[in-house]
């Protein structure tokens, strides 16, 4: 009974993060002159007190509060369908589900990324380091109708830390997820726990 509670909590909760940081853009960019000296440019700090994080993420990209109002989402430059391609961070309370080890998290998402999403496939599950743990990474193409015309293309990095799922989401169209994916590993990358404040 416990495990189903768990199932069912984790499910509904990760229905919040999917596809819920992909953010139409307005208008494609067409600022060429810029694109040069913004890919030279440090990277951008993002440190979330709150949720005890810090990382690092490609200068000539946008941040923006997530519209589910959990974490922030960085975008990318709008494509030629005006779709931006973007990494969301968004921390899951995990402390009212009993423990779950991080096999145990990714069967639970990805069970309900194939029963929730429409004409969802997942492409690969492995493992990583994120932040100095064994995390987790979830790839998988779905349709999104209210963001996209084309299918998407995501991939969910996640670790489990003290009953909390850190989870950064690269969103982007299956035609333009490799051209953003060097970016998004080097957000993973740059992702750190903050020490606490004493």
């Amino acid at each position: 009974m416990e495990t189903k509670k768990t199932l069912v909590g984790v499910a509904v909760a990760l229905a919040l993060v999917g596809a819920g940081c992909s953010t139409p853009a307005s208008a494609p960019s067409t600022d060429s002159a810029n694109d040069t000296a913004a890919s030279d440019a440090a990277p951008m700090k993002y440190k979330d007190f709150a949720a005890g994080i810090t990382l690092y993420y490609p200068a000539d990209w946008k941040s923006e509060k997530n519209p589910n109002g959990n974490g922030m989402v960085f975008l990318a430059k709008a494509g030629a369908d005006g779709f931006q391609d973007n990494v969301g961070f968004t921390k899951q309370d995990l402390s009212a589900f009993p423990p779950v080890t991080l096999d145990q998290y990714t069967g639970i998402i990805t069970d309900d990324t194939t029963k929730r999403l429409k004409n969802a496939t997942i492409l690969s599950t492995e493992k990583t380091t994120l932040a100095g743990q064994e995390a987790g990474v979830l790839t998988y193409t779905a349709e999104y109708p209210d963001k996209s015309d084309k299918p998407l293309k995501i991939r969910n990095t996640y670790v489990l830390k003290d009953k909390n799922a850190y989870i950064l989401t690269y969103t982007a169209t299956e035609d333009t997820f490799d051209m953003y994916l060097e970016d998004a590993k080097a957000i993973e990358a740059s992702f750190e726990f903050n020490e606490p404040i004493e």
